[in-house]
């Protein structure tokens, strides 16, 4: 684990959590095959806003066009390669580092994620719950799963509970290759 890692569990300044928005956002208007709307003048919290909004709309039209099955798969694609980028940045060993650093790279998204080194995954809160529907949020979620897929090197992430299905929180299991 390097210093930036150990840092980054305590406090992420405004400028890094503006580089990772614009890196999500990013990746994921190229999901939906469009450009990303202008963020420029945007703090951190403007462009989180802005990026739920974005999503939820463009998910929305995604489900009303049939065109999900190849959204979800480049959204885990782009994902996936965050992921793996974040996974050699920082040097990620095992479980227990990936579930940090997402931790991390979730609360940018605020998201309040708790991991456990046996791939236990428990979100209390999520920001974008407000936003989504249930059937945009499974869309979605094409993007976790390939985020944590790169993060941790392993591809089997569930969905157990959703808090946009009326869930008092979200709960998901991310298998280790041993447990497929």
């Amino acid at each position: 684990m390097n210093l930036l890692f150990n840092v980054g569990r305590i406090y992420v300044p405004q400028f890094i959590r503006r580089k990772v928005l614009r890196e999500i956002f990013n990746a994921t208007a190229v999901s939906f095959g469009v450009q990303v709307p202008s963020i420029d003048l945007l703090n951190a919290d403007g462009i989180l806003s802005k990026y739920a909004a974005f999503t939820a709309a463009k998910g929305e039209e995604a489900i009303r066009l049939g065109s999900e099955t190849e959204v979800a798969r480049r959204l885990y694609e782009n994902a996936s390669e965050i992921g793996r980028k974040a996974r050699r940045d920082f040097g990620v060993k095992n479980m227990k580092h990936a579930m940090t650093l997402s931790k991390i790279v979730y609360g940018i998204l605020g998201i309040e994620f708790y991991g456990t080194a046996a791939g236990e995954i428990l979100i209390r809160r999520c920001y974008f719950s407000r936003f989504y529907s249930s059937h945009v949020c499974r869309l979605i979620s094409a993007f976790d799963v390939g985020f944590l897929a790169g993060v941790s090197g392993s591809s089997n992430l569930r969905f157990i509970n959703r808090i946009t299905e009326g869930d008092p929180c979200c709960r998901a299991h991310l298998a280790i290759e041993a447990d497929t």
